[in-house]
């Protein structure tokens, strides 16, 4: 089992190595956006038949301006994706829109929160992301949604606990425990879809439920775990 651990992680990293070192080029086109690998890749363990789900963040003002650029990147993503062997983007890639951070942060709660897919590509940043594009950014999202969660840190330093960041990793899990559900009752699943259920009971069972609970235990174990030690 332990060789099935070290070749997948190995893949990964290979994969992510390819995938930065051919998206580099884009780094001075776009300064301000981070791409970010979630996922079995985003968790060093990816196989050959993985996707690639990958979140752009854009630390910058959005405006009607940035649609071309945006358009022109996810080309680009694309096509590296594809000379990498990935499958094709989950509905088109419906999901690839850029987030901007100013937006995440400002509904952070709200309802907007879930209906822009702010709260998933939030909470994945923190529990299991990989750079492709932009460390630079990537290590400014991260610290600037911490940030969020540990608004009240400096003022009650000596008692502070993590007790938002907790409530939605908990959030978190549970709306993935729902999506379960949801697409398990459907009535008249073909067997293809029948099969493709048991992969999702599978990956909730292991992947997700480390990937919730590999930070949800320490922080509930010591909710005044430092801002840092997320890092």
């Amino acid at each position: 089992m332990s060789s099935q651990f070290t070749s997948r992680r190995t893949f990964s990293a290979e994969k992510l190595e390819a995938l930065r070192k051919s998206m580099q080029p884009l780094e001075a086109d776009y300064p301000d956006i981070c791409v970010y690998a979630t996922g079995s890749l985003g968790r060093l363990e990816a196989c050959k038949h993985s996707d690639l789900d990958v979140f752009r963040i854009s630390c910058a003002q959005r405006n009607k301006s940035s649609a071309a650029g945006d358009l022109t990147l996810l080309c680009a993503l694309h096509q590296e994706s594809k000379k990498l062997g990935f499958p094709e983007f989950t509905d088109g890639g419906v999901y690839l829109k850029v987030i901007s951070l100013e937006e995440m942060l400002k509904h952070l709660g709200s309802t907007a929160d879930d209906a822009n897919n702010y709260f998933t590509a939030r909470l994945l940043l923190l529990l299991e992301s990989q750079p492709l594009l932009n460390t630079t950014a990537y290590a400014t999202i991260v610290d600037r949604v911490l940030d969020r969660y540990y608004k009240d840190f400096s003022e009650h330093s000596s008692s502070f606990q993590a007790v938002f960041l907790v409530n939605d990793i908990v959030r978190y899990w549970k709306t993935l425990c729902m999506n379960y559900e949801e697409k398990r009752n459907l009535s008249g699943l073909t067997d293809e879809q029948k099969a493709k259920a048991r992969v999702k009971n599978l990956k909730l069972k292991f992947s997700r439920l480390w990937t919730c609970f590999s930070l949800l235990i320490p922080l509930s174990t010591n909710l005044s775990i430092s801002q840092s030690a997320l890092r």
